[in-house]
């Protein structure tokens, strides 16, 4: 049975592929959708544009053109590559151009950019798939990976399919695979965009004691959430987030709350060790530790900041350093037993290593799964 002709998730018919017959199929798709590299354009001159751009050009691609749909963008030149608009891009594009969606926003989805784009005559596709086409360049630019490198995962991928607590995480976890598999966006699980971090299906209730960890606490839209779900009733918080101008607005919502010396906004990072590394700051959701960032951050352990001997939740979204977070207090985590949201789509093989890592730091909790967000995004592996 391949792919497309699986109407019901099947983890293991997913993985039955051998590693050559998944490499052939990986190249078919490739020559059928990228048949010339030097006549790419990318739709979606933001961040993830430009960083794809970057990893692009790393590995010896130029493409023709940014599409953008914003004004003030068309008739610019962003990193050296000119900005067009849809139509334009028609008109004065070759005809058989590939335009990469390089847009992640719940707005715009990848099958509504690649509607949108079609009504203008131009064929697209996901920029997801360069992280296929050039693995080593494009690591870590999304949660993909070749699925001949996915399937060399196939022990841990099952080991983790064994973890889950109830069937919509089972669903959901094998629509992940099948879509990482295939890059078929129709595979993928209908998002749940209105319960992040506190899913109405799942259980949890905080005690009035609770103390609440916001690791990648953004300008503070989490913390807005945690004092909803709990009515005002606990202990304290703290909420952590390195982006300079993330950490100003999250200071002001705090203010603007009234929350007093109950809640502490952190400047820093979390990861394996207490230490300074280099920070990208964009003043926006991607802002991540990179070794060519712009500012020097401070580094904390999840042990100094989150109180022994009393519950605890704590919610992890830091754009692919949650292992290090949660494996570097592993003993402090074991010991305080806390409940647990934690990001597990920043880097590919996330998905499956922290369920692993969490269900062994906590076993007496229960483990779920649930997708949060459009195009793969947003996949929140909770310990409850």
């Amino acid at each position: 049975m391949t792919l497309s002709q699986a109407i019901e998730p099947d983890l293991r018919a997913i993985l039955s592929e051998t590693p050559q017959e998944a490499r052939e199929r990986c190249r078919r798709r490739l020559d059928l959708a990228l048949p010339d590299t030097d006549n790419i354009a990318l739709f979606g001159a933001g961040n993830t544009g430009r960083e794809v751009l970057k990893r692009l050009r790393r590995a010896g691609v130029e493409p023709v053109a940014f599409i953008d749909d914003t004004p003030a963008k068309q008739g610019t030149v962003i990193d050296g590559l000119r900005v067009l608009g849809r139509q334009q891009a028609a008109e004065t594009l070759k005809p058989d151009v590939t335009v990469l969606v390089t847009v992640l926003n719940p707005k715009l989805t990848f099958v509504q950019a690649q509607a949108l784009l079609a009504e203008t005559g131009l064929k697209t596709e996901s920029f997801m798939l360069s992280s296929w086409l050039f693995p080593e360049e494009c690591a870590g630019l999304c949660n993909v990976m070749p699925p001949e490198a996915v399937l060399r995962e196939k022990d841990s991928i099952l080991a983790c399919d064994a973890l889950w607590a109830d069937a919509i995480s089972r669903e959901t976890f094998a629509r992940q695979i099948a879509w990482r598999m295939s890059l078929d966006f129709t595979r993928l699980p209908a998002p749940r965009l209105d319960d992040i971090y506190f899913p109405k299906d799942l259980d949890i209730n905080l005690s009035p004691n609770v103390f609440f960890v916001d690791a990648g606490a953004y300008d503070g839209d989490t913390l807005a959430q945690f004092l909803v779900h709990t009515r005002g009733a606990f202990e304290g918080a703290v909420c952590i987030e390195p982006d300079p101008e993330n950490h100003a607005r999250l200071e002001g919502r705090i203010a603007d709350q009234g929350l007093g010396d109950r809640v502490t906004a952190l400047n820093c990072g979390l990861g394996a060790k207490a230490g300074v590394l280099s920070f990208n700051a964009t003043a926006d959701m991607s802002a991540a530790f990179d070794a060519g960032g712009t500012v020097s951050m401070p580094v904390k352990r999840l042990a100094d900041v989150m109180p022994a001997g009393q519950p605890a939740y704590a919610k992890f979204d830091i754009e692919g350093a949650e292992w290090d977070a949660l494996n570097g207090s592993a003993e402090h985590v074991t010991a305080n037993n806390p409940k647990l949201a934690v990001s597990v789509y920043h880097l590919p093989e996330d998905l499956w290593r922290l369920p692993l890592l969490m269900a062994r730091l906590l076993p007496s909790r229960r483990i779920y799964l649930r997708a949060h967000g459009v195009d793969g995004t947003d996949v929140i592996c909770y310990a409850v």
